[in-house]
């Protein structure tokens, strides 16, 4: 048997294996809350709870805003970092831990201006950002 055969049934066996699992941030998630620290929400910033959210592989979504072809890019900030990055001390958002757990949504077409940021919260919820006002949000399903 030539030589080739037997390692294209091996690329083969090997493109059909487990994959990896999903992030835990992948998936269909619903606006449940809106926080504005030292600042009042805008009534347009209330009105977003109920809102849908979709992160997936191939695109991501946050209301009326999509984005195809996303790159997920995890990183992460101390309490201090994010505090002069964001105005807001974690407990004000019920973060706990450090670092916190951070990712960006990067498009190759199409915008997020809420839901391009992430911050992964222990208890599994998320929250975005949009101009000085956090989302929380609760995976569905």
């Amino acid at each position: 048997m030539p030589l080739c055969v037997p390692l294209f049934l091996i690329l083969l066996a090997t493109a059909c294996g487990p994959s990896a699992p999903p992030e835990p941030f992948h998936g269909t998630w619903k606006v449940t809350r809106v926080t504005a620290p030292g600042a009042s929400a805008a009534p347009q910033a209330a009105a977003a709870v109920g809102t849908e959210a979709r992160y997936r592989p191939g695109d991501a979504r946050f209301g009326s805003q999509s984005c195809d072809d996303p790159t997920y890019t995890r990183r992460s900030l101390s309490a201090e970092t994010f505090v002069d990055a964001y105005s807001v001390a974690p407990q004000q958002l019920s973060l706990t831990g450090d670092p916190i757990a951070m990712v960006d949504v990067t498009c190759a077409s199409g915008s997020l201006d809420a839901g391009g940021t992430l911050i992964l919260k222990p208890d599994g919820s998320m929250l975005t950002m949009s101009a000085g006002v956090f989302y929380e949000l609760k995976k569905e399903g």
